[in-house]
């Protein structure tokens, strides 16, 4: 998720004078979008695992948005990311590996330590938090989620990482694509969308990876072709399929986000915000990775039922991972400071 973009001016104060008052940096907003979506799914796991009726109407706005949407949403960005990355083959597959894997085992050993610590662990929402099998534990670490094996309920989100591998491995081959080969593509797999048993994330033998290509595979067209019939198509498509698979407000999440990914290169922002909106795509993954052991955390050692806390300690840890372990790993790839963060492609690749 990271490769160097260079922008056509500075974000930030250079030798050669002062930055512009304003920037067009798509990455940017997509950055901020992905913190949006990553806060929709802590949102709606923290109504999850709260109290039936016990817990404040706020929660509720992430299932009504629906984390199933966002991840949706995700693949769209991570679509038109790879659309970029790609176009420096040589290291593909490295920037990839260290973009994905410290975070991801993070979240898994914070899972792990939970469960070490605490046992079984009964969560308020009713769900039953347990040990792995060594098996089980290993085709995840593997990435193996959606393939051969079911996600470790230990930090149940990280089964769409599984599914974005599949797309990464596939990048280069899909990159030698004609145009036209995209739309029967992604019509095929948002019809099959129709048909997979939820929860997707239980489905096995590449199920869900098919049922969810058609939105990493409209935005890596996007950010080819960039194709204003298609935008309007794949708009409405997008509203169609989370309709007639979701409640209402996965239909906004998704369109909504895809309005977002295709006016993101003309956007502007001035310089603050756009290295703010920069900085909270950065938090996205970690915060995306870790939400879900950490509430399990609060509640298993704390006795914290507070849906507050349950929001506020995943911000906060994960801008420790993000610290101390995503920009550490991170260094031998490139990673540019925060004051160099202008000319980065730090938030969606």
């Amino acid at each position: 998720m990271n490769v160097l973009h260079t922008a056509n001016e500075p974000l930030l104060p250079t030798p050669d004078g002062p930055a512009p008052a304003f920037v067009s940096n798509e990455w940017a907003v997509l950055g901020a979008l992905r913190f949006v979506l990553a806060v929709i799914v802590l949102l709606g796991h923290t109504d999850d695992f709260s109290v039936p009726g016990g817990r404040p109407e706020w929660v509720a706005i992430g299932n009504w948005l629906c984390p199933s949407a966002a991840v949706v949403a995700f693949l769209m960005v991570s679509g038109y990311s790879m659309a970029h990355s790609i176009q420096k083959p040589r290291g593909f597959y490295r920037r990839r590996f260290w973009r994905i894997m410290p975070v991801y085992l993070a979240g898994l050993l914070l899972g792990l330590l939970v469960v070490v610590c605490c046992g079984t662990v009964d969560m308020p929402g009713g769900q039953r938090i347990e040990m792995p099998n060594n098996l089980w534990l290993l085709q995840n670490v593997f990435l193996l989620q959606c393939l051969v094996a079911y996600p470790v309920v230990i930090d149940g989100p990280l089964w769409s990482l599984g599914v974005e591998v599949c797309y990464y491995a596939l990048t280069p081959l899909i990159a030698r694509m004609r145009p036209w080969m995209f739309w029967p593509l992604t019509l095929a797999s948002g019809l099959w969308l129709k048909f997979v048993p939820e929860p997707m994330s239980w489905q096995l033998y590449g199920q869900t990876m098919a049922a969810l290509a058609w939105a990493w595979l409209a935005g890596f067209y996007w950010y080819r072709y960039r194709n204003r019939a298609s935008q309007f198509i794949l708009l409405i498509f997008a509203w169609l399929l989370m309709t007639i698979k979701y409640p209402a407000g996965a239909a906004i999440t998704v369109s909504v986000s895809w309005v977002v990914v295709t006016m993101a290169a003309r956007s502007q922002l001035p310089q603050r915000w756009s290295a703010i909106c920069l900085y909270l795509g950065e938090l996205s993954y970690p915060l995306y990775a870790v939400h879900w052991p950490t509430i399990i955390g609060l509640y298993a050692l704390f006795h914290v039922e507070s849906p507050i806390l349950w929001v506020v300690a995943p911000l906060c840890v994960s801008v420790i991972v993000y610290h101390a372990v995503d920009r550490r790993f991170r260094k031998g790839i490139c990673l540019p400071k925060m004051a160099d963060i202008n000319a980065a492609h730090v938030a969606s690749n």
